[in-house]
């Protein structure tokens, strides 16, 4: 199902995953894309599905049980079924959505199928009421696989296209959790509890980053925050995620200037849009990063196009 439209407060009130035998005015989530756009929103779920927040233009605020996200267009969040769910718009530009919630009873099919193969998806990941998996609630990179997909289910016409395509997406997302629980074991500690808790906080410092690349940043305050000290967190968070926080923050910022490139801005604006305080510094790094220059990517993509 596609809907265009936020859902009204009373109908969301009434979403479940699991239906009660005595509570029958509720609605049990169905498989959905919500594909809606609004400069102003907000809705509160006691009992959100299991979904993939993310958005084609624009930013939402989500804050999932205790822990807030900024979900930018580059950037997609997972949330467990059960977990409470805060979500608005408030950015006052026009945000278009790409959130897609599934079905409790398609996804468990999804993840059986997959458990009871030879090489499941999803080796040593916690269950969630014996059946589903708990997924960890962070950011991740929306990459070109991901995109296309969101983009095919969106002009899917078919009811079984849009659950075809919807089974891809989950096993997308069930790789992204798989790599999840490798990063988690690239931590080194004999504990498994004290390996969780670490990751827990070098992905929390992970999505600062996401959230604030185009603001001034101190590795040192962001390694304050998650109570990590500076030199054990800067090893960590490239053993778990193959960079240097300064490296990430850097690669965040330049792929975030080719969204921007494809646009009419300057590149003086674009260079103080992701957090370069010169635009040579900006040009330059584009150059290394890219091995061509920002005007040349916008010539090169103008012609693709």
């Amino acid at each position: 199902m596609i809907v265009k439209e936020f859902a009204d407060t009373t109908t969301l009130s009434r979403l479940t995953n699991i239906m009660a035998a005595n509570n029958r005015d509720n609605i049990v989530w169905p498989n959905l894309l919500v594909n809606a756009t609004a400069a102003n929103f907000k809705k509160k779920l006691s009992e959100t599905s299991f979904s993939l927040i993310s958005n084609i233009h624009g930013q939402v605020d989500c804050k999932i049980d205790r822990l807030s996200f900024k979900v930018c267009s580059s950037a997609f969040l997972i949330t467990n079924p059960f977990q409470k769910l805060d979500y608005s718009i408030t950015a006052g530009e026009k945000t278009e959505t790409a959130n897609i919630h599934f079905n409790y009873q398609f996804v468990q099919n999804l993840v059986n199928y997959y458990t009871a193969s030879d090489t499941s998806l999803l080796d040593n990941t916690e269950k969630e009421n014996g059946s589903l998996p708990v997924f960890f609630n962070e950011l991740h990179y929306k990459n070109k696989a991901i995109s296309v997909l969101i983009k095919k289910l969106s002009l899917s016409k078919e009811a079984y296209q849009f659950e075809e395509i919807l089974s891809e997406i989950g096993i997308h997302l069930f790789l992204t959790q798989r790599e999840c629980q490798k990063k988690l074991r690239s931590i080194k500690s004999r504990n498994a509890i004290t390996r969780k808790e670490l990751y827990r906080r070098i992905s929390m410092a992970k999505d600062m980053l996401y959230c604030n690349y185009e603001q001034p940043i101190s590795i040192a305050e962001i390694s304050k925050d998650v109570c990590v000290s500076k030199h054990h967190f800067t090893r960590l968070f490239k053993d778990v995620y193959g960079f240097s926080p300064y490296q990430f923050l850097k690669t965040v910022r330049l792929e975030k200037a080719k969204e921007l490139l494809l646009k009419d801005y300057s590149l003086a604006e674009i260079a103080r849009q992701v957090g370069f305080i010169e635009s040579n510094s900006f040009i330059n790094a584009f150059k290394s990063y890219t091995k061509i220059y920002p005007t040349e990517f916008r010539q090169l993509i103008s012609k693709i196009e």
